[in-house]
């Protein structure tokens, strides 16, 4: 099982918010990338106003945007316009550094760095990781596995870094 990004594990709640199962919206990702279920996902939500607005409610959201990312249903104009306006976020260096760190070191390598660390000095890396997380990530979740990762990978750089800095 691969590991998923933060963008990754917030598009699979996004589809799953409108009733689609795990397995079928990795599949959806998988099949059709994130490219693609974004733009539909946001088109959902005006699809289902304006349904409700017309006294239409779709009845199966979850199955109506399967088909709409399945099929790549035409997007609404005032989205299409705006996906042409906005350009997509860019990627903090916090957050590129603490993807590099994931990378590099497994989750048992971070699991043994700090669990070599003083409880002091973890709990005061782990305020400052998730502060800078929280500060810093264009992608944001909430509460989550993509934040402790993001967290853990932190506090090992935290770590490093403060090493360097002793010696």
């Amino acid at each position: 099982m691969r590991a998923r990004d933060t963008g990754e594990l917030l598009l699979l709640g996004a589809l799953k918010n409108f009733g689609i199962d795990d397995a079928g919206a990795a599949r959806l990702i998988a099949l059709h990338g994130a490219d693609r279920c974004w733009p539909q996902v946001r088109a959902m939500r005006l699809r289902l106003e304006q349904h409700h607005a017309a006294g239409d409610p779709i009845r199966h959201p979850g199955r109506f945007l399967r088909r709409a990312i399945e099929q790549n249903y035409e997007l609404p104009d005032a989205l299409r316009a705006e996906l042409v306006a906005v350009p997509p976020p860019r990627r903090s260096a916090v957050e590129l550094e603490t993807q590099r760190v994931a990378e590099e070191l497994d989750e048992q390598q971070i699991r043994d760095v700090i669990g070599t660390l003083p409880p002091r000095q973890l709990a005061e890396l782990s305020a400052k990781a998730a502060a800078e997380v929280d500060e810093n990530f264009v992608m944001r979740a909430s509460r989550g596995p993509a934040r402790d990762a993001a967290i853990r990978a932190r506090i090992v750089r935290l770590a490093r870094e403060s090493l360097v800095t002793t010696r």
